[in-house]
């Protein structure tokens, strides 16, 4: 099972995990049900080597690679390790709590009949495992949310939505149309110009932004977004999307879990001092940019004002600290216009709500999702995401134009 195979494989699944054995497992139970010709490569810093056991009890598996890394690491060298191991044409990496749906198979067979590089599958869905709630000590059953999806598979240059990112400031990274290797599936030969331009495929603080940042600036890059799901996103208790919204990730820089187990980090200068996503997700983003030799592009495009007032709004219990880490940078009148303007904010919400309850006035209109809150694996959310889709238009929709993309090629 866990053996060094040597086989060409059309794909590779990379799991960095950290002891969280029992979602790591249902990862894997997964993609091996999905196709043979899917290669998956394990990089375990755990306390003990428990997962390699469990693994042992799904069975013996040509497919999989395991590898045991006894010191602490930090999280982005647990995925620069499971990229070096991988032996598939092309690359996706996942966390140990996410899903992975059959679909990504027929896409990467079109990426290479196409000459495709790089492929950004929608994130509009989302897997909450079970959870106890801190507050009322009442088990949560696992939520599977489901957004909408057109289907289209369009051409995009990544470099535009490189740009936008660092004119806002390096935040809401999930939006903008860049070539990755998280959650999306991009040609391993991509992922080798990387490392042989930067010295890594993952650096920086947090890996999906630096490979995002990295992969966008390679030129000639053939690269598609996809309005379709090839993945779950994951959320267990002990994640970091769940860490977060709990409030856990701010602090002082040397409390970031990030820098655990590295010896030194030259943090960058234009960025706050500061441990906070808001900060992790730009310093990142200009390592990954100052590594591909573009520091012209931070020069002329990044806005640290915008990077500062996101810290600084969305981390309202830590304001004074985040005022003190940023105020060198945007001065104390630019933060004195965020608290007016989030007075403004307060007072018209305040309206909106009284208007609400007494019914006569605005209503806030969302998208409608679809909502399964029975499931308790992220294995049976992605066979119930499969389900949901096998006859849907958005099925049809993407395999067409992937279709009408090959007789382009040909």
């Amino acid at each position: 099972m866990m053996v060094d195979s040597q086989k060409n494989y059309l794909l590779t699944i990379a799991i960095p995990t950290k002891n969280r054995q029992v979602y790591a497992c249902d990862a894997v139970r997964q993609i091996l049900a999905i196709s043979p010709d899917i290669q998956i490569v394990i990089t375990d810093n755990s306390d003990d080597r428990s997962l390699e056991e469990m693994l042992k009890q799904i069975g013996s598996h040509e497919q999989i690679k395991y590898y045991y890394i006894e010191e602490t690491i930090p999280g982005v060298r647990n995925y620069d390790l499971a990229a070096s191991l991988a032996e598939g044409e092309y690359f996706c990496s996942i966390g140990d709590d996410d899903g992975v749906l059959p679909a990504i198979y027929d896409c990467v067979r079109w990426m290479k009949k196409c000459g495709v590089d790089a492929v950004m599958p929608s994130r509009n869905s989302n897997y909450v495992w079970p959870y106890v709630d801190p507050e009322t000590g009442r088990k949560k059953g696992g939520r599977l949310y489901i957004g909408e999806f057109s289907g289209r598979v369009e051409k995009v240059d990544p470099t535009i939505g490189l740009i936008s990112l660092l004119e806002g400031g390096g935040q809401n990274f999930p939006i903008y149309h860049m070539a990755g290797s998280y959650h999306c599936v991009v040609s391993m030969r991509c992922m080798e110009k990387v490392k042989e331009k930067t010295g890594c495929y993952y650096g920086g603080l947090s890996p999906d932004i630096y490979s995002a940042s990295c992969l966008s600036l390679l030129p000639d890059l053939c690269f598609y977004t996809m309005d379709y799901p090839l993945t779950i996103p994951g959320a267990c208790p002990m994640s970091s999307t769940a860490q977060s919204a709990r409030g856990e990730h701010v602090g002082k820089l040397e409390t970031a879990p990030h820098l655990k187990g590295m010896k030194s980090y030259d943090w960058d200068a234009v960025v706050p001092r500061y441990y906070s996503v808001q900060s992790i997700w730009a310093e990142t983003l200009l390592t990954g940019v100052r590594a591909m030799g573009r520091d012209d592009l931070i020069e002329k495009h990044f806005d640290t004002k915008r990077l500062c007032e996101a810290m600084w709004k969305e981390n309202p219990n830590k304001r004074e600290e985040i005022e003190d880490s940023c105020r060198s940078m945007v001065g104390p009148d630019q933060i004195l216009l965020w608290k007016r303007e989030e007075q403004m904010i307060n007072a018209k919400r305040a309206v909106i709500n009284f208007l609400k309850h007494v019914k006569s006035g605005l209503r806030i209109l969302q998208k409608k999702r679809a909502v399964y809150n029975t499931l308790t694996t992220c294995s049976q959310a992605t066979a119930t995401l499969s389900a949901y889709f096998k006859n849907r238009k958005e099925t049809t929709v993407w395999k067409q134009d992937m279709q009408t993309i090959s007789k382009e090629a040909k």
